[in-house]
């Protein structure tokens, strides 16, 4: 039955008659042509071809539809002959239009992804800001004010924590080489706090505590 009323519904549209009620109200799948496709007369490609062509941008209401057994392509009747969904080529020809709710979700969906890539830009803008910060209050010998700097750098921008905490890293042994233990100290307890079993920073703490050490023993 579904069958019959397809084949009735093609006839009507070839004469240009309106569809009655019963088959209106099913409504039929619709297809936007998005490269130039040749029309013809039957289901086989070596049918002959229609006088006119789809053009870019027009819209068809699709009445049958099947798969070519020799080469798998899905072949669509609209009210004025066959079409090629893809060319041999793999080049899409017609693609389904979206229903009214599909075309809302995409819209929100790309809107979505567009706030999340500006997101993204303003994170990755301010945490480069606090890296910057961090390298001056290095040079100004200030270990933990280049920690802060850098902590903020990880939170705003989490793709670049391993970075932030290698900084860290380096800014305490940075301070063990000027003999500013206490604040070396500082420093590997902070970049534990990130990064809790980071071999290095034990390392380096375990270090500082020695030479600290060390050197109260040394005033002793």
């Amino acid at each position: 039955m579904e069958e019959l009323q397809e084949n009735r519904a093609y006839l009507l549209m070839q004469e240009g008659m309106p569809l009655p009620p019963e088959i209106k109200a099913k409504e039929l799948p619709k297809y936007v042509v998005s490269q130039p496709a040749i029309l013809r007369v039957g289901f086989d490609l070596n049918s002959p071809k229609c006088p006119d062509t789809l053009k870019i941008g027009e819209i068809i209401e699709v009445v049958e539809s099947a798969r070519h057994g020799d080469n798998g392509i899905l072949r669509l009747r609209c009210s004025r002959g066959w079409a090629s969904e893809h060319a041999s080529d793999g080049t899409a020809l017609l693609t389904p239009k979206l229903t009214e709710e599909e075309e809302r979700a995409l819209k929100l969906q790309k809107e979505l992804e567009l706030q999340n890539r500006l997101r993204a830009q303003l994170a990755a803008s301010a945490a480069e800001l606090h890296f910057e910060a961090a390298k001056r209050a290095v040079v100004r010998g200030l270990p933990m004010e280049a920690v802060a700097e850098l902590k903020r750098a990880a939170e705003t921008d989490e793709s670049r924590a391993a970075e932030a905490i290698a900084l860290i890293l380096d800014t305490g042994n940075r301070t063990v080489r000027s003999g500013r233990l206490k604040d070396a100290v500082a420093v590997f307890k902070a970049g534990l706090e990130m990064d809790s079993g980071n071999v290095a920073m034990e390392e380096g703490l375990a270090r500082a505590h020695e030479q600290l050490r060390q050197a109260d023993l040394g005033r002793a």
